[in-house]
């Protein structure tokens, strides 16, 4: 069963993106699969072959404008893990760039006379190659088999609905400033607090209750990468290595 199981994955890997993001899917449904297969799925999240050290090079300089020697003092050619969809670089800034405040946030370091800080670590994810035709034409393919499995076999769900939901999100994913405003918003939901002032501590319920409705009472206790906006586009996002 292992074997077939192995067999499976490499399947879904030769097929394409779209079919690798099923394979994900089923990954997690141990009600519909044998463990060892939901096992072997689970690879397709991170562990998948990388795309070339060459692609990644072209990506950023197309998209940033430069090669990565431009904005970064260290930039690994191979990825910490590759998706589907994108693989993630570990990287460095140059030191005269940017570094963090104290609220986490970046701010210019400027010129000053003091020693230089240590450079910042940072995640460079970057789109897979020829993604947008591949997975149009994994959609079409995908779409046409649930189509069929529709009129032949008896199914409670709507598959060819549930198809095409996949691909719309597959779609949303493709467009990482959509991902960058997500990391916006959980960060600043999650902000840990301002220093308590008097004016704070006469308005403490309000704050309790305001505190319970953004993020739960979890302000401070879970945070999201920063994202570089200067470093990052539709395929290239740029954040905070944490």
């Amino acid at each position: 069963m292992d074997e077939r199981a192995q067999r499976m994955r490499r399947h879904f890997v030769a097929l394409g993106p779209v079919f690798v993001k099923l394979g994900q899917v089923l990954s997690t449904r141990a009600d519909l699969l044998p463990a060892v297969y939901c096992v072997e799925l689970a690879k397709l999240q991170d562990a998948l072959p990388p795309a070339s050290a060459e692609h990644a090079v072209e990506l950023i300089r197309r998209e940033l404008g430069a090669d990565p020697a431009a904005f970064f003092e260290s930039f690994s050619p191979e990825p910490v893990a590759a998706a589907s969809l994108a693989q993630v670089h570990r990287a460095t800034l140059r030191s005269r760039d940017r570094d963090r405040g104290e609220d986490g946030g970046w701010v210019d370091e400027g010129s000053g006379s003091g020693p230089r800080p240590p450079p910042i670590e940072v995640a460079v994810k970057l789109q897979r190659p020829g993604l947008a035709a591949s997975v149009a034409l994994d959609a079409t393919i995908l779409r046409g088999a649930a189509r069929v499995a529709r009129r032949f076999v008896k199914l409670r769900s709507d598959v060819v609905g549930i198809v095409d939901e996949l691909i719309g999100r597959i779609y949303d994913e493709l467009d990482y400033r959509r991902e960058a405003e997500s990391l916006r918003r959980f960060h600043d939901t999650y902000a840990a607090a301002p220093r308590a002032t008097k004016d704070r501590d006469r308005n403490q319920n309000r704050d309790r209750n305001r505190r319970k409705t953004r993020g739960g009472g979890l302000e401070g206790l879970v945070r999201a990468p920063l994202v570089l906006d200067e470093l990052s586009t539709g395929a290239v996002l740029t954040m905070e290595w944490i």
